[in-house]
């Protein structure tokens, strides 16, 4: 875990091309900002999944999304973690 202070960034985020699938309602939950890394993470009930945004310029970037298997609710950054996993009552940890 880094100790440094996180500046924050005087450049406005305008636009993100989501890439969603054509005729489908976009459904989207919690977000969650990872400032050092310039990641946005959203709960994407349309995509059944986590998006990750590259926010490193004013217009943000698609990356990919982590499949989570069912509509997800909420998301969170936890920036030691090495991977990305999926928790829930009834899932075990991958």
């Amino acid at each position: 875990m880094t100790t440094e202070a996180i500046v924050p960034s005087d450049v406005a985020l305008t636009h993100i091309d989501l890439q969603l699938p054509p005729g489908q309602p976009f459904s989207s939950n919690i977000i969650a900002i990872d400032q050092e890394a310039h990641r946005l993470y959203f709960a994407n009930r349309t995509k059944v999944g986590v998006d990750v945004i590259d926010i490193s310029e004013p217009v943000g970037r698609y990356l990919f999304t982590v499949p989570t298997g069912s509509p997800t609710n909420g998301v969170a950054v936890a920036p030691d973690c090495t991977a990305p996993t999926r928790a829930s009552p009834t899932a075990r940890w991958r």
